[in-house]
């Protein structure tokens, strides 16, 4: 399963303009694509770019980059004990589940996603975006944000991944959010 890359015009040429208009636009079989609520989630822009390619599948996790042909140790490297896939490292990892759980005892998320409901959660995930609140669904935006940010901390700096850390950063974030907010309008 691919990705297809947008055509902006006659000449062929691809723009972000070209990606935004398809992202909102039905395709070709009438059905818009089941994510298009992350367009519209108060939200950086880097975050809602980071969504669109969780959702197509499209992360550079181990399991992805497998499958477009590099070599490499699948092994997850946060846990050391399952292939990292997108799956595995917002879902089942034992130190990302933490996080998750984390964020229910600080009272932070009601009620958290589906997480490790189903092998198949971002499908599952979709079920859930009318039930939650935009606020709710933000922090959720925040927190896989937050995890994928320290998972890559982890690869390139040599972090240790601390589940609370990551709860830390996605408050923090929201905080920026609302800040930000205030001056806009």
């Amino acid at each position: 399963m691919g990705i297809s890359i947008p055509i902006a015009d006659i000449t062929g040429e691809f723009t972000t303009k070209s990606a935004t208009w398809l992202a909102h636009d039905p395709g070709q079989d009438g059905h818009t694509w089941p994510f298009n609520w992350i367009w519209k989630v108060d939200t950086m822009p880097k975050i809602k770019i980071f969504l669109w390619q969780l959702f197509q599948n499209a992360l550079p996790v181990k399991g992805t980059l497998f499958r477009r042909g590099c070599r490499l140790d699948l092994q997850c490297p946060i846990c050391l004990n399952d292939m990292e896939t997108i799956n595995h490292l917002f879902s089942t990892c034992s130190l990302t589940t933490a996080v998750w759980d984390w964020a229910r005892q600080h009272h932070w998320l009601s009620h958290p996603p589906p997480i490790t409901q189903s092998r198949d959660w971002l499908l599952d995930f979709q079920n859930y975006v009318l039930v939650y609140s935009k606020k709710m669904l933000q922090r959720i935006t925040f927190l896989l944000w937050s995890i994928w940010k320290a998972c890559n901390a982890m690869i390139f700096n040599n972090e240790i991944f601390h589940p609370l850390r990551c709860l830390i950063r996605a408050k923090k974030i929201k905080c920026r959010v609302e800040n930000s907010n205030l001056y806009v309008g």
